[in-house]
């Protein structure tokens, strides 16, 4: 590992469990920049640049402003008889030691397939025509109040292999079940069990597509810390096995562990054999070049053009899925998308550009 990237985690450490505080350079910075980890490793940082301190007061000032509008656009959705349950994000920052300082993204809730229609009625009263709704089979992506918010109808697109199939819905099963929690803000969360398998599966699902960076990471292992205690490890693992999902979990967990500093006694499955410390390696040369979400990957630039960004895409996917087949087989094949799948995003999307364009006239 080199000097920065070993600076950098031990700063992470730093910054989530306490403990000796590092010297943290312009070189560290723009590296945690890139992973979406800025905030975190400002709190394990003795000195840094002034402008890491300016970043950290806008990370601060944008999740102030984010909580408050979770608040609004889920008591508005129960107001209107929508029951939604927040993902990701801000409810996982709960978890977090300042949940201030973890970046923020957009909102993610889930309302499941019976209340998609009230969904879309709450939003035709609310005056955001269809021309500004982004549709697909998983979610629809609006922007309500100059904040993007994602209302899923599905937890997870999973139609064609058995394996998403599960997991889709053993998750959204419990996620319309009465497990969910209640934060102190009034939001509602999924369970501890629900809440960690899901983060790693969105953060496996972004390493195979495009890129993941650490903040999904330590986004995962603040729920395998926090929730430790609640999970009943022997299910764990069953439906780990169900999911297909175990042998890439021992990787990552070995990652949570060795790097991100994770007690070992809070990982379940832990392994750290040769494969899998090898493997370990593969996954890390992967997150420090791709960055957060891909976005320090120069082939994942699209163009604006919608039918050159689909064929773009399923070139990215392409030569993504080739590059995670060395790590994980069956995750890579999971991966690819199909004939299906380009013709229901084509049976999607069409409508919507017409629907652009006639707002336009």
């Amino acid at each position: 590992m080199n000097h920065n990237r070993s600076v950098l985690f031990s700063a992470l450490r730093s910054g989530l469990w306490g403990g000796e505080k590092v010297v943290v350079g312009e070189d560290v910075m723009n590296l945690a920049v890139s992973q979406g980890v800025t905030g975190i490793v400002a709190d394990g940082a003795s000195s840094a640049p002034i402008s890491m301190a300016a970043t950290v007061f806008m990370i601060e000032k944008q999740n102030k402003e984010l909580d408050r509008r979770v608040s609004d656009v889920l008591k508005e959705m129960a107001d209107n008889g929508i029951r939604g349950v927040l993902l990701k994000g801000q409810g996982v920052a709960l978890e977090y030691p300042y949940p201030e300082h973890r970046v923020p993204g957009d909102i993610d809730i889930y309302v499941g397939p019976r209340q998609a229609a009230s969904c879309c009625e709450w939003l035709l009263r609310k005056g955001i025509p269809r021309s500004r709704w982004d549709l697909s089979r998983k979610h629809l992506s609006v922007t309500i109040d100059g904040v993007d918010v994602e209302i899923h109808r599905k937890i997870i697109n999973g139609g064609q292999l058995f394996f998403k199939r599960r997991i889709r819905k053993w998750l959204e099963r419990r996620l319309e079940s009465d497990m969910v929690r209640r934060s102190d803000a009034g939001w509602l969360l999924p369970d501890a069990m629900t809440m960690t398998v899901f983060e790693y599966y969105h953060l496996l699902h972004h390493f195979a597509n495009e890129g993941v960076g650490l903040r999904q990471i330590v986004d995962w292992v603040m729920c395998l810390d926090r929730f430790y205690e609640a999970i009943d490890r022997d299910e764990l693992r069953r439906q780990l096995c169900r999911f297909g999902l175990l042998h890439s979990w021992r990787v990552f967990g070995f990652i949570a562990v060795e790097h991100i500093g994770l007690k070992k006694e809070k990982m379940p499955c832990y392994d750290d054999s040769t494969k899998t410390r090898e493997k370990a390696d593969m996954v890390m040369e992967k997150v420090f070049r791709d960055g957060n979400m891909g976005y320090e990957r120069a082939g994942n630039l699209r163009s604006k053009n919608y039918f050159v960004s689909k064929l773009q895409g399923m070139k990215i996917n392409l030569r993504d899925t080739a590059e995670v087949f060395r790590i994980f087989p069956t995750d890579a094949l999971r991966n690819m998308k199909n004939l299906p799948d380009c013709i229901w995003r084509l049976y999607y999307e069409l409508p919507r550009i017409f629907m652009k364009k006639n707002d336009n006239v």
